[in-house]
C-alpha cells in the first residue's frame, strides 16, 4: 500500500464492504415485511459493469477504474474505486470481475487468479489484512475494489425504479443514488 496512515487505510477499505444493517430493524420497528431480494439485485449490477467494461477500453488498469467511475452509482459514492495492489498505469492482461454472495475469496482466490495467468482481478470489496496479505506477498497483478455499497446500489436502484414504474411506493434507505 502506499502513502498514508494504517489506520486510515484499514478504515478505507473497511468502507467498500460496509452496508448498512438497519434493514431488517426498520421493517420491524415499521411492521413491514421484509423479502431478501439481493442476489437478483446482485447479478444484474454485475451485468451492468461487464456491459460498461465489455463496451469501453480496458487496456490499461487507469481505463476501467474510469470506465466504471461512469456509472452514476459509483461516481456518487462517497468511497471511491481503490486500486489495492497494482499501478494505474498497468495493462490489465486478463482481467475478471468477481462478484459473490457475501464474500469475493479474498487472498487466497486472488492469489490463485494470479497464479492461473489473470492479471487483474476487480472486486467490490477486500477485508483490509487480506489486501495487506496481497501486497506484502508482492504478488504479480493488480486488483482494484470497486466499494460495496454502490456496487449493490445499481440494482438495488433499477428494481425501486422498475416497481416505482409499475406503481409500487418505493423508499430507497441507504442506496447510492443515480442523481444527485
Amino acid at each position: 500500500m502506499v502513502s498514508g496512515s494504517r489506520a486510515k487505510k484499514k478504515f478505507d477499505l473497511r468502507a467498500h464492504a460496509s452496508i448498512y444493517d438497519e434493514v431488517v430493524d426498520a421493517a420491524r420497528m415499521l411492521k413491514m415485511p421484509l423479502v431478501n431480494i439481493h442476489q437478483p439485485c446482485d447479478e444484474y449490477m454485475r451485468t451492468a459493469i461487464l456491459n460498461k467494461l465489455n463496451s469501453g477500453r480496458t487496456r490499461y488498469i487507469s481505463d476501467i477504474i474510469r470506465s466504471v467511475e461512469e456509472i452514476p452509482e459509483f461516481r456518487n459514492a462517497s468511497t471511491r474505486i481503490n486500486l489495492v495492489h497494482g499501478n494505474v498505469r498497468n495493462e490489465t492482461g486478463r482481467w475478471i470481475l468477481v462478484l459473490a454472495a457475501g464474500t469475493n475469496g479474498g487472498h487466497p482466490i486472488a492469489k490463485l487468479y494470479y497464479e492461473y495467468g489473470i492479471f487483474t482481478v476487480i472486486y467490490l470489496h477486500i477485508d483490509h489484512n487480506d489486501a495487506k496479505k496481497i501486497h506484502n506477498e508482492k504478488l504479480k497483478g493488480n486488483l482494484i475494489v470497486l466499494g460495496h455499497l454502490a456496487g449493490d446500489s445499481i440494482g438495488l436502484n433499477a428494481l425501486a425504479d422498475r416497481l416505482e414504474g409499475l406503481g409500487v411506493e418505493t423508499v430507497k434507505l441507504g442506496l447510492v443514488p443515480r442523481f444527485l
